[in-house]
C-alpha cells in the first residue's frame, strides 16, 4: 500500500468537498459516482491493511509473551533459592509447616472438620510439593517433615471424613518412614475416637517421641499394643476428659521417658519410676486434687523438676469459706518446684492454699522455687509469710535454695526483708512492683530505696549483708527509687563479684504509664560497666 493511503485524503479533493458542502452545489453525477468509487476502494484498502497489521500485532504480542516467559525462566535460573542445599530447604519447609499450623488455630472454631483434615494432611507441605519437581521430591520424600500426627474428634463425625482421615493417616505414617513421631489425640467432646485409627497409630508406637492424649480415658483401650513398646518415648501428656476406667498401665515401661504431664489425679496412670522422669507436671488440677499431687512429691529426687498447676475457682461461690487442703506432712528431695495458679480466685483463698502447701512440705534439697499466676497482674499470689518462714527453717533453705522467682507474688517490703536473711545461698532473685488492672490486683511498690539499700553490700560488716552470693537480680519496677541508690547497689555487687559477673535485668511493668527516664549520668556509668564486661545489664527500651 502506497504512503498516500496512510496519510490524510488528497488536499484538493478535501477542499473540493468542503466547498461543495458550503455552497450547496452538486457535482455532475458521473464525477460524483467516480469519487464514491475511489473513496470506497481506498477505504477497503485501509481496512485490509489494518487487518494485516492487527494480525501481525497479535502475532508479535504472542511472540513477545513467549519471549518474556523464557526471559523470566532464565532469571529464575539465577534465583538464590535454587542454590540452597536440600538441608536448608528442608528446614525452611519445616518452619513453614509449623508457622501455618500456628496460624490455622483460629480456623478450628469455624470449620473443625476441614481443619482437622487440613492438619492431618500436612496441607502446607502438599502446597510446597507443587512448586517444582525438586520441591516435590523434598516435601514428600523427607521423612523428618512428616513426624507430627494430630487426630481430632472432628475427623470421625461422618463416614466421608473418616475414610479420608484413614487414608491421610496411612500416608503420613508411610512418608515419615522410621523418624520419631509427635502424636496428639484430642477429643474434648463428640463421638469416641475412631478405634481403627488409634490401632493403626499404635502399630508405630516404637517411633513415638512425644505423645499427648486429650481424650476420654476409655479411648486408650485401643492402644493396648503399645505396652512395652515405647523405646523412644520422651514426653508424655495425659489430659483425660473422663476417668471412669481401670488404671492405665500402658506407659509403665518407657525407658527414655523424661517429661510427664498429668491433668487428673482421679486417673491412675502407671509410669516409670519418678527417678527416671526428669520433669513431672500436674496440670489443670481442681483444688481437691492438690493434696494427692503434693503427696507424690515424696518420690522425687534432687534431679526432678516438679510443677503443680491448679485452679481455685471451685471456691469462688464460697467466698466466706476457708480452704483447708489437709496436706499430710511430706518430705521431698525435689530440686526444682514451680507452683502455678490458674483462673480467678479470692485473695484469702490463695493465701490459705499456698500456706497449706508450705505447711505440709519439707524440701531439704530444693534449689529453685518459682510462682506463676495465669492472670497476673489482676490475680497475683498472696504471700503466706509465716508458713514460708517455717518452711525455710524446716527445710534449711539457707544451705541450698539458689533461685527464687516472686514476679507474680504480692509480698511486702517488710516481709521480703524478713525472708532474705534466711536465704544466704540465693544466686538468682526475681521481684516486682505491682499495680491494679481493671479494678483487680494490688498497687504495691516493693522496689524502694529501703530495699535497694538493704541489698547493697558493705565492706565494714560482710556478715550482715543480705544474699551475698546473688549474681542475678531481675526487677520489674515502677521506677519509684532513687537512681543513685540503685547505682550504689549495683556497684557494690560488681565490686564483690571477683569471679562471677553480676547481672541486673531492669524492666518496667507492662501497663505502667507513669514511667520516667533514669538519670543519664547513672545510665552512662552502668553502660560503661557493661561495656567493660564487669556487669550484665538489661534496661528498659525507653532508658
Amino acid at each position: 500500500m502506497s504512503t498516500e493511503y496512510a496519510s490524510s485524503p488528497e488536499e484538493s479533493q478535501k477542499v473540493l468537498l468542503q466547498d461543495l458542502l458550503r455552497s450547496h452545489s452538486q457535482l455532475p453525477p458521473r464525477e460524483l459516482s467516480s469519487l464514491f468509487t475511489s473513496l470506497t476502494q481506498q477505504l477497503s484498502q485501509c481496512d485490509e491493511e489494518l487487518a494485516r497489521l492487527g494480525a501481525r500485532m497479535r502475532e508479535l504480542s504472542l511472540h513477545r509473551g513467549a519471549l518474556q516467559e523464557q526471559y523470566a525462566h532464565c532469571r529464575s535460573l539465577l534465583a538464590p533459592v535454587r542454590r540452597l542445599p536440600t538441608e536448608i530447604l528442608t528446614q525452611i519447609f519445616a518452619l513453614h509447616r509449623d508457622g501455618c499450623e500456628s496460624d490455622s488455630v483460629v480456623l478450628w472454631h469455624t470449620n473443625t472438620g476441614f481443619m482437622a483434615l487440613y492438619t492431618l494432611a500436612q496441607a502446607p507441605l502438599l502446597a510446597l510439593s507443587q512448586v517444582c519437581a525438586r520441591w516435590h521430591g523434598i516435601a514428600l520424600g523427607t521423612p523428618s517433615l512428616w513426624t507430627k500426627i494430630r487426630l481430632d474428634t472432628a475427623l470421625w463425625r461422618t463416614p466421608i471424613t473418616t475414610k479420608k482421615a484413614m487414608r491421610l493417616l496411612q500416608s503420613a505414617l508411610t512418608r515419615g518412614s522410621y523418624c520419631p513421631l509427635t502424636v496428639l489425640v484430642t477429643n474434648h467432646s463428640g463421638p469416641p475416637s475412631h478405634g481403627p485409627a488409634l490401632e493403626l497409630l499404635a502399630q508405630h508406637s516404637a517411633r513415638w517421641r512425644a505423645a499427648t492424649f486429650k481424650c476420654a480415658a476409655s479411648d486408650l483401650c485401643h492402644l493396648s499394643s503399645i505396652k512395652g513398646n515405647l523405646p523412644t518415648l520422651e514426653t508424655l501428656e495425659v489430659f483425660p476428659t473422663s476417668t471412669d476406667v481401670e488404671p492405665v498401665t500402658l506407659f509403665e515401661v518407657a525407658p527414655r521417658l523424661s517429661s510427664l504431664a498429668i491433668a487428673d489425679m482421679g486417673l491412675h496412670v502407671s509410669t516409670p519410676p519418678f527417678a527416671q522422669v526428669h520433669k513431672i507436671q500436674y496440670v489443670e488440677l481442681p483444688s481437691t486434687d492438690i493434696r494427692l499431687a503434693v503427696s507424690t512429691m515424696s518420690h522425687l529426687s534432687e534431679a526432678n523438676i516438679f510443677s503443680l498447676q491448679f485452679y481455685l475457682d471451685d471456691w469462688t461461690s464460697h467466698r466466706s469459706h476457708n480452704i483447708d487442703l489437709d496436706i499430710p506432712h511430706t518430705s521431698s528431695d525435689v530440686g526444682h518446684l514451680s507452683i502455678e495458679l490458674l483462673g480467678q480466685f479470692f485473695r484469702h483463698h490463695c493465701q490459705q492454699a499456698l500456706g497449706g502447701i508450705f505447711a505440709g512440705l519439707t524440701l531439704p534439697l530444693l534449689r529453685e522455687l518459682t510462682f506463676k499466676s495465669e492472670i497476673y497482674s489482676r490475680f497475683p499470689f498472696v504471700w503466706p509469710q509465716q508458713q514460708f518462714l517455717a518452711l525455710c527453717q524446716r527445710s534449711s533453705f539457707h544451705t541450698h535454695l539458689q533461685s527464687l522467682s516472686l514476679f507474680h507474688v504480692h509480698i511486702t517490703e517488710a516481709h521480703l526483708l524478713q525472708c532474705l536473711p534466711l536465704l544466704p545461698a540465693l544466686i538468682n532473685l526475681a521481684i516486682a512492683d505491682h499495680e491494679r488492672i481493671r479494678g483487680r490486683g494490688v498497687n504495691l511498690t516493693l522496689i524502694t530505696d529501703t530495699l535497694l539499700r538493704a541489698l547493697t553490700l558493705t565492706s565494714t560488716n560482710p556478715d550482715a549483708d543480705l544474699v551475698p552470693r546473688l549474681r542475678t537480680l531481675n526487677l520489674r519496677s515502677r521506677l519509684e527509687f532513687s537512681d543513685t541508690v540503685f547505682l550504689d547497689m549495683i556497684l557494690s555487687r560488681v565490686q564483690a563479684g571477683a569471679r562471677d559477673r553480676f547481672t541486673c535485668v531492669l524492666g518496667i511493668l507492662p501497663h505502667w504509664t507513669e514511667g520516667r527516664r533514669m538519670d543519664d549520668a547513672v545510665i552512662g556509668q552502668l553502660r560503661e560497666l557493661a561495656a567493660r564486661g564487669d556487669l550484665g545489664l538489661i534496661l528498659p527500651g525507653s532508658q
